[in-house]
């Protein structure tokens, strides 16, 4: 442990202690953690469950949760679509914008990216939301469909993140292409769900010649179970951002992360540590 990580050590046992080593009322708060990669079914997101997430987050102690509505996904049985998805995003995130900033759900096959930009543009939506993300998988597309391009060149114009979540090395290969015709929008990687197996996220970091793409990013919950240190000793803190994944459906939602973030803690100087849990996410999303 280097000398630096004593103080984050500490700090993260008393907070364990003060909080419950449960994981079931942990307090984060001095940590000012940001979760760029969270989201909720919009359809469960009644009030009591609007009450439980917001309570849940405060508790917890979290500065920010970005937000985008899984109702989007095929995945979830819905496949809402584009706009009526980001909508309902909008009325969730105003119950708390003071916790809450909104990612854009992008869906190419259905829309031009033109039909998305009015909730960047429309003083209604102003500072709600502070991204875009695709996800192939969970939409059934291709990032080789030319409609993706136009996304890129939103983020470029309006000078925002574009988070993108995959599922193997094939698309990390496309993404690696686009991403270099676009070499001023930051793009955040994540996995396509919480199920992506080791083997495939070792693939799709090892797909990717990070030296060479400075505008490529990657939220925690990319890195395979243990690697944490390889995975930033070879990227460096400033390319790494904490993401859950998504969509929250319980209280306990932030326990599986307990153990990544006293790892962290341990491993990293204060410098670092904070660039990971909050410091990129605020210089990338402007905050």
């Amino acid at each position: 442990m280097n000398s630096k990580s004593y103080y984050l050590k500490a700090l993260f046992i008393g907070i364990l202690i003060l909080g419950g080593i449960s994981g079931q009322s942990q307090n984060w708060k001095e940590f000012d953690i940001i979760d760029i990669n969270t989201g909720v079914l919009a359809k469960n997101h009644t009030k009591n469950a609007s009450g439980l997430f917001i309570n849940t987050i405060e508790q917890i102690g979290l500065n920010y949760v970005f937000l985008k509505n899984y109702e989007a996904a095929n995945e979830f049985g819905s496949n809402m679509s584009q706009h009526s998805a980001n909508q309902k995003m909008f009325e969730i995130i105003n119950q708390n914008p003071k916790k809450f900033k909104g990612i854009l759900w992008a869906k190419p096959k259905e829309s031009d990216p033109g039909l998305i930009e009015p909730f960047l543009t429309n003083k209604k939506y102003k500072n709600v939301f502070t991204g875009i993300a695709l996800h192939p998988d969970l939409n059934n597309f291709s990032l080789s469909l030319p409609m993706v391009e136009g996304y890129f060149e939103l983020c470029e114009k309006h000078t925002i993140p574009l988070i993108i979540s995959l599922g193997s090395s094939k698309e990390a290969n496309i993404l690696v292409a686009i991403a270099k015709r676009h070499s001023t929008v930051p793009v955040i990687i994540t996995p396509t769900n919480a199920k992506l197996d080791d083997k495939i996220q070792r693939e799709i970091l090892n797909s990717i010649s990070w030296n060479k793409m400075p505008n490529l990013y990657l939220t925690t919950s990319l890195i395979p179970s243990k690697q944490i240190k390889d995975v930033i000793s070879k990227l460096g803190s400033d390319r790494i951002l904490f993401g859950s994944m998504g969509p929250f459906s319980e209280k306990n939602h932030y326990q599986k992360y307990e153990a990544l973030i006293k790892e962290m803690a341990d491993y990293l100087n204060e410098k670092d540590f904070y660039k990971i849990i909050s410091g990129n996410a605020k210089s990338l999303f402007g905050l």
